[in-house]
């Protein structure tokens, strides 16, 4: 009887905790402008033209195989992105929170758990980015599945095998999200060879990496490169470490700041989990330790708290986990994880939620902002995109339309869609993947473009927004398919970059090229990079620097400038095209996007 009553109360306690995470969720789903730049690369690969981006040029523009190839074929189901992607991160969401409470209680942790449920609901961090349309809500739940099977599974041969083949499908959703788990899975490696001896250990490791060894083979042979484009435009940008590890302790800061509950909660947890005896709980928080060292080095990211939505996750599994010999140790652990949790939820709940909870209410209110961006510019996007592409707002403000922001709505007006042009915009997101698959869009940051990604950036840049200049004759070389870039070791890196992206697949030159783009042969381009011998030109105006198109080179009368302001984030005349004969198309056909957000 006692046994049926218990059961019934976890049952009704777990219910209530899906239900409470679920009207989060309703109130924090969106879809960010980055999953776009995926869309279309879906869109791509579902008419069959392949996962590329660009039509006709062979570019991986997402980070996440696993996660696009889940989308793509769920997409390809249900014929709706939007709605598609915001369903799949519930469903991770809902079964990431049912294996915690079932699969990791213990009779001595039910308010660890709680606590810790409290904790990621109130951090906002995990929570917006439990959507958005980007890969967290599988990480997520693949990393508890981790831990799941490090705690439940007993012989150490399985063991290592199945968490070692979980470490590589976390790979395959993001590679730098291994990071965190690297520490605990170098402990099973060397505890299951003291038990098993290294030869079947390392058996069990080659079977385990085949899904990673694949994708990467794949990635190879297709794209002409084992890292992603996005990932290559970010890191291949030449600036000196220290200023990197300014910008991570400057993200770090701004977390602390706009979700003081993320950074703390991991502190927090960090202190106690060295009290403990459960090792597996040291070694996951010195995996979390190490992934925020890992920020910093690589220079953060621009999205408030995407990069720590796996820290405060494995920091609340280390935190589960915990085990105390001490009495008076543990009661404690057990009144302070009582106060804080408490304290956390009363003083942040209303502060994190209430304009989510308010916005169900008012769906005509404003966000500023201008006052959620730092000096380097790490920003909150949710409130960039919430607005237009937040849940509630799409079904109360849009009837149900997740398609009406700005720079859709004015693509539609101007009709890019399926025209055969060239289109230079300093967004890649939403206007391309309105504009399907004819357009050649082509963006100064590099996310989508392999030939300016291998550029070195400009100086003193938004980070995650790392902006290069156009050599002399690119653009003229983009619109006619005839080299005239007038730097040779320029001009050959083309020659190169084209031969990997749409030269035939066997072809004996390409594989030459593949070579001298991934081993280090075009790494003098940073030393010899001339940001005066280009076609666009860096200008200032009011202290604001400014890329702009040199208009020199064609009519001035008939082509837009390509104008962007990093600071505040206003985008003036941002798009222009051309024909792919290279003709201009008259100014009065043009697309202009007016400023969206200004603090004037």
């Amino acid at each position: 009887m006692n046994l049926t009553k218990n059961k019934l109360s976890n049952y009704a306690l777990l219910t209530f905790i899906l239900i409470v995470f679920t009207v989060i969720f309703i109130n924090t789903a969106h879809v960010t402008e980055d999953a776009f730049i995926t869309f279309r690369a879906v869109d791509n690969f579902l008419k069959g033209y392949g996962p590329v981006y660009n039509v006709g040029e062979r570019v991986q523009v997402y980070t996440h195989p696993l996660w696009y190839f889940l989308i793509t074929t769920a997409i390809g189901i249900f014929k709706n992105h939007y709605y598609t992607v915001i369903v799949l991160s519930y469903i991770c969401l809902m079964i990431t929170i049912w294996l915690i409470f079932t699969k990791l209680r213990r009779e001595d942790n039910l308010l660890q758990i709680i606590a810790a449920f409290l904790a990621l609901l109130v951090s906002r961090a995990f929570m917006d980015y439990s959507s958005s349309g980007l890969e967290n809500p599988l990480l997520h739940l693949l990393l508890v599945v981790y831990v799941c099977v490090l705690t439940l599974q007993k012989d150490n041969l399985k063991r290592f095998f199945y968490t070692s083949l979980l470490y590589n499908l976390i790979f395959l959703t993001r590679p730098d999200a291994i990071v965190i788990i690297t520490p605990i899975s170098l402990y099973l490696l060397a505890i299951t060879i003291k038990s098993h001896g290294l030869k079947q250990t390392l058996k069990y490791a080659l079977f385990s990496v085949c899904p990673s060894l694949a994708w990467e083979m794949f990635s190879l042979i297709y794209y002409g490169s084992l890292v992603p484009n996005t990932a290559l435009s970010k890191v291949n940008i030449n600036y000196p470490r220290m200023e990197l590890f300014d910008r991570g302790i400057a993200y770090l800061k701004f977390i602390l700041r706009e979700d003081t509950v993320t950074l703390v909660t991991i502190i927090y947890s960090f202190i106690f989990v060295w009290f403990n005896k459960n090792i597996y709980a040291k070694i996951l928080m010195l995996g979390v330790v190490l992934q925020i060292f890992y920020i910093c080095y690589v220079g953060a990211d621009y999205m408030l708290g995407r990069f720590l939505t796996i820290s405060i996750l494995v920091a609340m599994l280390s935190f589960i986990l915990m085990e105390f010999n001490n009495i008076v140790l543990k009661r404690v652990f057990i009144n302070c994880s009582i106060f804080l949790t408490m304290f956390l939820v009363v003083l942040f709940f209303p502060l994190y939620y209430g304009a989510n909870l308010s916005y169900s209410i008012d769906h005509d209110r404003k966000y500023t902002y201008r006052i959620h961006w730092n000096l380097y510019g790490v920003s909150d996007e949710k409130v960039n995109y919430f607005q237009e592409l937040g849940l509630i707002p799409v079904i109360r403000k849009h009837s149900g339309d997740p398609y009406t922001y700005p720079w859709i709505i004015e693509a539609k007006e101007k009709n890019i869609a399926n025209k055969n042009i060239t289109i230079l915009a300093v967004v890649a997101g939403m206007p391309a993947w309105y504009a399907d698959e004819k357009p050649y869009f082509l963006e100064p940051h590099g996310l989508t473009n392999p030939y300016t990604s291998r550029l070195p950036a400009l100086p003193k840049k938004r980070i995650g927004h790392y902006e290069r200049v156009f050599p002399k004759g690119y653009l003229e070389t983009l619109m006619t398919g005839k080299n005239v870039i007038t730097d040779p070791m320029l001009a050959k890196l083309y020659d190169d970059v084209a031969l990997q992206t749409q030269g035939s697949l066997w072809r004996k030159e390409r594989f030459f090229a593949i070579w001298r783009l991934n081993s280090g042969y075009y790494k003098k381009i940073h030393e010899n990079f001339d940001f005066n011998n280009t076609d666009t030109l860096m200008i200032k105006v009011d202290d604001e620097s400014f890329i702009k198109v040199d208009r020199s080179k064609y009519n001035t009368n008939n082509i837009l400038a390509l104008y962007m302001d990093t600071k505040s984030f206003i985008f003036t005349d941002n798009i222009f095209f051309l024909s792919n004969e290279g003709v201009p198309i008259p100014l009065n056909t043009l697309p202009t996007f007016s400023p969206f957000y200004s603090d004037k």
